[in-house]
């Protein structure tokens, strides 16, 4: 178990502020790093993540908006080996319900469906 207040990223303390089980936060920051790290490598500014609070549809929605594809790759991508990269999508596969990319004029959101876990204090 990690220590939150160490943590302390606002990420986490979002998703414990809604109670979400332990398993969906780490399966989330997984999902976060990979969309993330994808939007800073490989597209241009402004980068946003965007939470949906689980409802009573029980998933969690994970979405990271970027301003569409870079003129270049950013310095990561260019320094690092062709099977040190491309993953992304084959690590969030397996954890997510669904997930996907949303593209509009000026605009590309990749999001994530998860599962959302009974929360900690739910009984189960």
């Amino acid at each position: 178990m990690r220590d939150r207040a160490q943590i302390g990223t606002p990420g986490i303390r979002v998703l414990d502020g809604w109670d979400v089980a332990e398993e969906t936060i780490d399966q989330a920051l997984l999902v976060v790093s990979e969309l993330v790290t994808n939007a800073v490598e490989h597209a241009r500014p402004p980068v946003a993540l965007h939470l949906q609070r689980p409802g009573n549809d029980g998933v969690l929605r994970i979405e990271v908006g970027d301003g569409g594809p870079a003129d270049h790759e950013g310095a990561w991508t260019t320094s690092c080996a062709p099977e040190e990269r491309g993953r992304g999508r084959g690590i969030i596969a397996p954890m997510a319900c669904a997930h996907g990319t949303r593209v509009l004029a000026h605009t590309v959101t990749h999001w994530a469906v998860l599962p959302a876990a009974a929360s900690r204090g739910s009984p189960g």
